[in-house]
């Protein structure tokens, strides 16, 4: 299940509320190929 995605990030997520757990990223520079992978465990 996907709960943010964006074109141009804005350092604005998350955009809502969302519930506990573990979340998986993937970036992606579209001008030098980058790519960054990881995990970020939200706790409220």
């Amino acid at each position: 299940m996907k709960f943010f995605e964006s074109e141009d990030y804005q350092n604005n997520w998350p955009d809502k509320k969302i519930p506990d757990g573990t979340y998986y990223y993937h970036l992606r520079n579209p001008e030098t190929g980058q790519q960054y992978k990881g995990w970020v465990e939200v706790a409220q």
